[in-house]
């Protein structure tokens, strides 16, 4: 038996030489707590279906297609963070856990640290120190999940 044989069977479901899975969602929407927020400079954009999800990844070169099926069982909502003009500036993840959400993770690009700033410099003696500084980025993710833990369907 040659291999167009085998995936005879299967021919009106192939497409570009992968067989068609029919148990995996190819597109799927759900609903967010929260509607587009605009915080400080900020928009923040919920990621409501596999679509949104995968343009997302795409873009900032991150897996967030990867939590389809817990956004859509509603145990996850991830958020697209940008600038007004509409870049991307980060990807927000809050997991749900005992009806209290949390902040799981804030990534920028290629998931670069975007919360957290580190300021290196020495002192008059030459002695190094390092100084740690939340971004307004961390501070625009904590105030998205307040607003989650606020919303009456949590």
């Amino acid at each position: 038996m040659t291999t167009p044989d085998i995936l005879h069977p299967f021919h009106s479901y192939t497409n570009s030489n992968k067989l068609f899975v029919p148990n995996k969602p190819r597109r799927q929407r759900w609903s967010c707590p929260l509607p587009m927020l605009r915080i400080d400079e900020f928009d923040i954009i919920p990621l409501t279906s596999t679509r949104l999800l995968k343009s997302e990844g795409y873009h900032m070169n991150n897996c967030c297609r990867d939590y389809a099926a817990q956004c859509a069982n509603g145990t996850y909502c991830m958020f697209s963070i940008r600038n007004h003009s509409g870049d991307r500036l980060a990807t927000l993840g809050a997991k749900k856990v005992d009806d209290h959400y949390h902040l799981d993770q804030c990534f920028g690009p290629s998931n670069t640290n975007v919360i957290d700033l580190f300021i290196e410099h020495t002192d008059n003696s030459n002695t190094p120190h390092i100084e740690w500084q939340r971004t307004e980025l961390f501070y625009a993710a904590s105030e998205v999940i307040r607003a989650l833990n606020m919303t009456k369907n949590n």
